[in-house]
């Protein structure tokens, strides 16, 4: 913008825009991303960027390969995630004290896996007003609904945002659009990926033989 002079910073914040824009999915940018990039630069200069790191933590080691959707979305997006095993039960005095700290070491959300009585995402919720969102893991009633209910039936003023049984990829997706309000290049992203999904079921449509 002429006559103006870029505050300190801005040019490495920018930079880092770019690079998490096409970080993945092809390095797509939607159509139209390509209109607003002036308005997207401008409101980069009033934001500042927020914590990236997102913890994605489970009961058990069991439920790593399940969580892991979330971990492996959360990369494709340029954010960190964090790995923890803990249990709400085995654990409360560890739970407490890393959701507490949450804020001051600098995540942007918690994403928390659990199976049956599923009290990790509650926990958690309890002792941070960072956003949690929590996947019900199947492997107890069948569908995981008595996960399903333990996550999603939480207090007024605790909120748990529930995705569904075994949704891990679909929680880290909440927790990037969440993210994109103060991050307009994940808004880039999100919607790349969406018109990826369009594409390829035209592609499908397009070469049905039944």
């Amino acid at each position: 913008m002429a006559g103006c002079t870029l505050p300190t910073g801005f040019a490495k914040q920018t930079t880092s825009l770019s690079a998490r824009s096409s970080h993945s999915f092809g390095g797509k940018v939607a159509p139209r991303a390509r209109t607003v990039s002036g308005r997207v630069a401008e409101r980069k200069m009033l934001i500042s960027m927020g914590p990236n790191k997102v913890a994605v933590m489970m009961g058990s080691p069991n439920d790593l390969d399940k969580m892991r959707k979330a971990s492996d979305m959360l990369k494709k997006f340029g954010l960190e995630p964090v790995v923890k095993v803990m249990s709400a039960h085995r654990q409360p005095a560890e739970v407490a004290e890393f959701a507490s700290a949450g804020r001051e070491d600098g995540y942007a959300a918690f994403i928390c896996g659990a199976g049956m009585a599923a009290h990790l995402a509650g926990v958690v919720s309890a002792h941070t007003t960072l956003p949690v969102v929590g996947v019900p893991l199947s492997g107890g009633l069948p569908g995981g609904i008595d996960a399903l209910y333990a996550t999603v039936q939480m207090p007024r003023g605790i909120p748990v945002a529930t995705v569904a049984v075994d949704g891990a990829a679909n929680a880290a997706i909440l927790v990037a659009q969440m993210l994109s309000i103060t991050d307009p290049s994940l808004a880039v992203q999100i919607e790349a990926m969406r018109e990826e999904t369009r594409a390829t079921l035209r592609e499908t449509n397009a070469n049905l033989d039944v």
